[in-house]
Order: structure tokens, then C-alpha cells, then sequence
């Protein structure tokens, strides 16, 4: 099951990238992270600290559980964008 869920999470974050017209470089310079680091993310050869995960919902404007693909829902929670930019 975690390899599916890991699958899901990386073709997630690549199909938002697509969306946004970003590159693996803007992603990474978003995140304070190199692009070999996110590069190797997407390619599953390694994962994501979970601040990482964070960021990359906020940046996406998506809920955590629609990034790693444990729902269809995109809606962010209004109080946790309200929270996230205090």
C-alpha cells in the first residue's frame, strides 16, 4: 500500500506542477531545496520531509490529503490557508 500511495503522491505533484507551468527548478527554488533533491522526489528516489509537504500544498493551494493522493478534494480549508499566511 505505501508504494501506491507514494505512486499517487508523485504523479500528484507532478500534474500541479504541469498545471502551474513549473519546472522542477521552479519548484525547488519555492521550496529552499535544490532541484536534484525535488528531481529525485519525482523520479521515487526519495522522500519528502514533511515541511516539504506542507509547503508543496500551500504552493499548490490543494489540501495535504489531495497532494499524496488520499482524496479527490483539492479545497484547502479556508482556516488552514488563513493559519498557514498569519
Amino acid at each position: 500500500m505505501e508504494d501506491r500511495l507514494e505512486v499517487r503522491a508523485m504523479n500528484r505533484a507532478k500534474q500541479l506542477m504541469e498545471e502551474k507551468g513549473w519546472s522542477v527548478y521552479d519548484l525547488a527554488a519555492k521550496l529552499g531545496a535544490t532541484p536534484r533533491l525535488v528531481q529525485r522526489f519525482l523520479d521515487g528516489e526519495s522522500k519528502p520531509r514533511l515541511i516539504s509537504w506542507i509547503k508543496m500544498s500551500l504552493l499548490f493551494n490543494v489540501s495535504l490529503d489531495y497532494l499524496i493522493g488520499l482524496s479527490d478534494e483539492r479545497k484547502m480549508i479556508k482556516s488552514a490557508r488563513k493559519k498557514a499566511d498569519e
